[in-house]
C-alpha cells in the first residue's frame, strides 16, 4: 500500500508540475564523448588488481529525447552506443610459459538505454542531471602484448562479459553544447564465471561530451516560392 501512495505521488507531483508548466518541450540532442575509464578490480584474493587509465573517442555516439516540463525541470531517455573496458596489468600464460606484468586490454560495445532528470535553466542549456541506464555488452575484444607480440582475440556476443550491466551516472551541461559526466558500473564487467581469478571488475569513467539539439529545417512564410505573372 506504502509502494502504491509512493507511486501516485509521485505521478501526481509531475502532473503538478505539467500544469504549471506554460510550454512543454519535446526535442532530440545527438552527440559524441571522449571517454576516460578506470575500474575497480580485485582478484579472489582481494589483491588489487593494477589498472591503467583507458582514453577511448570511438565509436561513442547518443541519441537522446528531452522531455522539458518547464524551464527549469525535465527528463531525457533515448539510445548511446559506446566503447568501455579496462586496461590491467596481470600475469598471462602463453604457449605454456608464464609472464608477469603483462598489459592486457579489455573492451566491448555497448548499446544502452538511460532514464534521467535534469535541473537547471534550459533556456540557457545549463543545467546538472541524473539518471541510470541499462547497457547490452554485444561484442568483446581482449589483447595481450607479450614482449613485442600482440595477441588478440574478438567475439561477437560473448560470454566473457555479463550481457547486461546496471549503471548510474551524472553530469552538468554546459550553455555551448559540452557537458562533463561521471559513471559508476554497478555489477561486474567481466562474467566471473569466465574469469574466476577476478572477484571484482566494476568499470567507472569519465566523459567530456558534446549534445547539440536538432532542430528541424522549417519553412518560413517569407521563404514560400512567390507567383509571377509574366505579360507580353
Amino acid at each position: 500500500m506504502q509502494r502504491i501512495l509512493s507511486i501516485a505521488a509521485f505521478f501526481g507531483l509531475v502532473g503538478l508540475l505539467s500544469s504549471q508548466a506554460q510550454s512543454r518541450k519535446l526535442y532530440q540532442t545527438s552527440g559524441g564523448e571522449f571517454i576516460f575509464s578506470l575500474a575497480n578490480a580485485e582478484y579472489m584474493n582481494h589483491q588489487r588488481v593494477p589498472v591503467n587509465l583507458r582514453f577511448t573517442m570511438f565509436l561513442h555516439l547518443s541519441d537522446y529525447w528531452n522531455y522539458d516540463l518547464n524551464d527549469h525541470l525535465g527528463l531525457f531517455t533515448g539510445l548511446s552506443l559506446r566503447n568501455i573496458g579496462m586496461i590491467t596489468r596481470e600475469d598471462y600464460t602463453y604457449r605454456e610459459k608464464l609472464y608477469t606484468d603483462v598489459k592486457t586490454k579489455r573492451r566491448s560495445y555497448a548499446a544502452g538505454v538511460p532514464l534521467a532528470v535534469k535541473i537547471g535553466i534550459f533556456s540557457k542549456n545549463f543545467y546538472l542531471f541524473a539518471g541510470g541506464q541499462y547497457e547490452w555488452l554485444f561484442h568483446y575484444k581482449e589483447k595481450h602484448f607479450v614482449n613485442n607480440l600482440k595477441i588478440k582475440s574478438t567475439e561477437w556476443f560473448s560470454n566473457k562479459t555479463n550481457t547486461f550491466v546496471p549503471s548510474v551516472f551524472g553530469g552538468i551541461q554546459f550553455p555551448g553544447g559540452i557537458n562533463l559526466r561521471f559513471t559508476q558500473m554497478l555489477d561486474n564487467f567481466l562474467n566471473p564465471h569466465e574469469f574466476p581469478e577476478f572477484s571484482r571488475t566494476r568499470l567507472y569513467y569519465f566523459s567530456l561530451s558534446f549534445h547539440f539539439r536538432n532542430k528541424a529545417r522549417q519553412r518560413e512564410k517569407s521563404e514560400e516560392p512567390k507567383e509571377y505573372v509574366y505579360s507580353l
